[in-house]
């Protein structure tokens, strides 16, 4: 039952990235799509959100303006919703939850429209006390947590592989903790020209975090009736 899941998966992913990678001629969305990239705007800013409730805060903020002619194309399932933020060109999407998700989301995305950049955006929560509920974070790394091994009480340090040790979050003060430790699987990163190279944090684009950076964000209390 393992085995056909899997093979299931791997079709599925197969499927639709091949599915984003060329839209063959005879796809209902073929001409949209060539409208799209050829005509109406680009290249997109790619908008990505997990959430139902992500998506209704920009519905309800009236920030996104649907475009009047092609408002969506519906691709694998998901809608890729086409129209413009303050007068910038964007596609949002949802992707849904989990890490295949967004991934499968994000390489259609890239594959079938003229993209020149992603944000994805949401709600996430927080270990450090600094930050309150309605602060805006502007990440410069990130990093992928879900993967990683226990570790046995007093095992000797890996070198360079990041680990996370419990007794570091002992109260009132650290000390030993025999939880032990995590190591954090590395990921591996393939960019072009590039031999592949694995790595624990991601860096954020530069340009894109300065800018990133520098907004003035104004909060909006939304009332009940949007949700």
């Amino acid at each position: 039952m393992i085995v056909r899941l899997v093979k299931l998966v791997v079709l599925l992913i197969t499927v639709q990235l091949q599915l984003s990678a060329q839209l063959r001629p005879s796809h209902p969305a073929h001409d949209a799509v060539r409208r799209v990239n050829g005509g109406i705007g680009g290249p997109y800013i790619g908008l990505l959100m997990a959430f139902p409730t992500e998506e209704m805060a920009l519905v309800a903020s009236g920030l996104f303006v649907a475009d009047g002619d092609i408002p969506w194309i519906e691709l694998a399932g998901r809608r890729f919703n086409v129209g413009k933020m303050k007068g910038v060109d964007v596609i949002y999407v949802m992707s849904g939850e989990l890490t295949l998700n967004a991934g499968m989301t994000v390489q259609i995305l890239v594959d079938t429209f003229h993209i020149r950049g992603v944000v994805h955006y949401g709600i996430a929560g927080s270990s450090n006390s600094s930050l309150n509920i309605g602060d805006v974070s502007i990440m410069k790394y990130v990093a992928f947590t879900g993967s990683w091994k226990w570790k046995e009480y007093e095992s000797e340090a890996s070198g360079k592989v990041t680990e996370l040790k419990f007794g570091d979050y002992d109260l009132p003060t650290k000390g030993e903790n025999l939880l032990a430790k995590i190591k954090f699987t590395p990921q591996q990163l393939y960019m072009n020209g590039k031999p592949m190279q694995e790595v624990f944090w991601l860096a954020i684009e530069l340009k894109w975090y300065e800018m990133a950076a520098s907004l003035k964000v104004i909060l909006l209390r939304l009332s009940e009736s949007h949700f």
